[in-house]
């Protein structure tokens, strides 16, 4: 099994405060990922809380339909600016 990139990295925290607008394809992701948008904005959730469910649900189902795309794409979107891929 393939390991997530590091919950440190700055793309979870880019994908929950919308920094980057990633169309996402897997709906529990999707669901998940705005609920804790709006969470955040409400205050009743903090960002690294938030960013440790989200990892959470992406390790325990990476290998489901869209998940490993979204994975892909979540951090690839992140390293253009930097001309560098994600191996997965």
């Amino acid at each position: 099994m393939q390991t997530l990139p590091s919950k440190h990295r700055r793309e979870w925290a880019d994908l929950l405060i919308g920094s980057h607008e990633i169309k996402l394809t897997n709906f529990i992701l999707q669901m998940k990922v705005t609920n804790a948008r709006k969470k955040i904005k409400e205050g009743s959730l903090s960002l690294s809380d938030a960013i440790d469910e989200i990892y959470d649900l992406c390790e325990k189902y990476q290998k489901a339909i869209g998940m490993e795309n979204d994975i892909r794409q979540i951090f690839n979107q992140g390293m253009k600016s930097e001309n560098k891929t994600l191996i997965f």
